[in-house]
């Protein structure tokens, strides 16, 4: 299970994965304060192994054993970009500082860098 909180929109992203959950394919945003359910983040369609907030709070990048990289907007829930660029499972994404470049690294020996969606 990940559980990352983000203070700028006071939420909690939770990530099932563990075992027993990891089938679902999904992740759930949180409320911090009240424990409202904010978005249920569906798209990947096989385990999600990884999730990193962006620095400004605005997105969510997603790594799936699909071998995809997801970003979501945290304001909408909806999927804003999907990267196709592993051809093996994406285990780890990370943002930069500055948040205008995602990182994402894969079985299949590679490390992507990719640009912003902001300009």
């Amino acid at each position: 299970m990940i559980l990352i909180y983000t203070y700028m929109t006071r939420t909690l992203c939770h990530c099932l994965q563990t075992h027993a959950c990891a089938s679902l394919k999904v992740f759930l945003f949180f409320n911090r304060e009240t424990g409202a359910t904010l978005s249920v983040l569906t798209g990947h369609t096989a385990w999600v192994l990884a999730v990193r907030i962006s620095p400004n709070g605005k997105y969510i990048a997603s790594a799936s054993a699909d071998k995809k990289v997801k970003i979501w907007s945290v304001q909408t829930g909806e999927c804003v970009a999907t990267l196709s660029t592993h051809t093996d499972s994406v285990w780890g994404v990370a943002w930069n500082n500055l948040g205008d470049k995602l990182a994402s690294v894969g079985d299949d020996g590679t490390i992507c860098i990719y640009r912003s969606l902001e300009k």
